[in-house]
């Protein structure tokens, strides 16, 4: 039973780190998933396009008691770790209705608790595998793709349970052996409740004219989740992301 325990602990600490975080224009539409897959969104080993961004597509986890943002190649959640201990609740899922912006999905982020433990809900571009004994390397946030980022704008519902903040995060680096560069840097932190559908919109600041080659891009229930901070109930629901490139 310790040992359960302390599995659970193990895992529940990486959910938490896992949340903590030009010259031509063209607009980049929406894309859609549809008919899409790995293979056919990297050319070389980077992407080229970034899949699924009105959280319209799912993907049932081999358990089946969880769905993940399609395509899993490209974007990540914490609910891995529910297919080694199932008590571990599921923060992140899609919602249906008027709790979609528009299509037949959208997809909501909710802190909660396991236990006395606590757990802020991620979707990030990037993987998850849970690690027993290299906790900290069950995180890998980021994925290949160069194209540089002018704004990302999407849209939002949020319920703030005792002011506590969501966040938005849209960064790229530059990766080359061990040395890492970040190009452009942008977030949103807010405690503001949002029951009504409201669009938010990142504008990465750029650092450096390097072409980047790596993008994070997250969302979090709880901005403190990396600290085990946060509060139980704090709601997340964003849909219909664009992103327009330089």
């Amino acid at each position: 039973m310790k040992r359960l325990y302390y599995l659970g602990l193990v895992l529940i600490t990486t959910i938490a780190v896992f949340t903590a975080c030009s010259k031509i224009k063209i607009e980049k539409p929406k894309l859609k998933n549809n008919l899409m897959t790995c293979d056919s969104i990297r050319k070389g080993g980077v992407f080229v396009e970034i899949p699924n961004l009105d959280f319209e597509d799912w993907t049932p986890s081999s358990s089946k008691r969880y769905e993940e943002p399609s395509l899993t190649c490209f974007w990540a959640t914490p609910s891995k770790a529910n297919d080694i201990i199932s008590a571990i609740p599921i923060t992140v899922s899609k919602v249906t209705g008027d709790d979609a912006h528009s299509g037949k999905y959208g997809c909501k982020i909710q802190s909660q608790a396991w236990g006395a433990l606590f757990t802020s809900g991620t979707v990030a571009s990037g993987k998850f595998s849970p690690d027993f004994k290299n906790p900290l390397q069950s995180i890998q946030f980021g994925q290949p793709f160069n194209k540089k980022i002018k704004e990302v704008r999407g849209w939002y519902k949020f319920q703030s349970v005792k002011q506590d903040s969501c966040s938005f995060y849209c960064y790229q680096l530059k990766k080359v052996g061990s040395q890492v560069d970040t190009i452009n840097f942008s977030r949103i932190v807010t405690n503001v409740s949002q029951p009504n559908w409201t669009e938010f919109v990142l504008t990465p600041v750029y650092r450096k004219d390097d072409e980047p080659n790596v993008l994070v891009l997250y969302f979090a229930s709880s901005e403190a989740g990396s600290e085990l901070k946060g509060q139980v109930g704090n709601t997340l629901i964003i849909d219909d992301i664009s992103i327009t490139y330089y």
